[in-house]
């Protein structure tokens, strides 16, 4: 089938649109100075393959749609740096294969997303949920998931039983991030700071814990590291 392309100028105005169900596939979302998505909702939309460079989706409603394989350049999902900015709602959202690095991802609930295979090199999460979603052999290394952020009330980022099976988070930052029954099977922790992280009921079988900091950490079975 012969795609059509479509390109969002840099500083394209669409906030608030919706684009519920929309057929995206491969198409060219250029956010060049800030294509401006905020609000949008493309809850089930497909955008698989389509690029967004510096993309702002801040308050967008992505509920389970197909973000497959799409190369997202510093876009920004959530709320740094900017006062009253509502995160992103990625739940269920399909990343699979996706490449996300260096995108703001600070307060975004995306509980049940699927990033198996995708790539969140130095992104920032803080106070992100990611419970239940799916990072089997994803790269997340570089990432800052600070577990407190006062300007997201104190919420911890949490991975509350996620599978991250065989991920990459070499020399992440994940300090005081909840772990609590998350597959941590074969997983890279090398240089990982988990200061005072909670990992109880976590599997870290197989898990490259070598020059991770765990002090003050919840072990998975229930002792604090020393």
């Amino acid at each position: 089938m012969d795609w059509q392309t479509y390109e969002i100028k840099p500083g394209a105005d669409l906030s608030d649109a919706n684009l519920s169900g929309h057929e995206f596939y491969r198409e060219v979302l250029r956010g060049g100075a800030g294509a401006n998505l905020t609000r949008c909702v493309f809850k089930r939309a497909n955008l698989r393959a389509s690029r967004h460079y510096h993309s702002d989706f801040g308050g967008a409603n992505l509920t389970e749609a197909d973000m497959r394989d799409t190369f997202c350049y510093e876009a920004k999902f959530g709320s740094r740096y900017r006062e009253n900015t509502v995160p992103a709602l990625l739940l269920r959202t399909d990343f699979r294969g996706a490449y996300l690095g260096g995108s703001d991802l600070d307060g975004v609930n995306a509980s049940g997303g699927l990033f198996s295979g995708a790539d969140l090199d130095a992104c920032r999460a803080w106070g992100t949920s990611f419970d239940g979603a799916d990072f089997a052999e994803a790269k997340l290394t570089m990432l800052n998931l600070y577990g407190y952020n006062i300007t997201l009330d104190g919420a911890p980022s949490s991975f509350l039983f996620a599978n991250l099976e065989n991920a990459d988070l070499s020399g992440a930052f994940l300090v005081r991030c909840i772990f609590v029954g998350a597959n941590l099977t074969g997983a890279n922790l090398h240089n990982v700071n988990l200061n005072g992280a909670n990992l109880s009921g976590a599997n870290l079988s197989g898990a490259n814990l070598s020059g991770a900091n765990l002090s003050g950490a919840t072990m998975p079975d229930g002792t604090i590291h020393r």
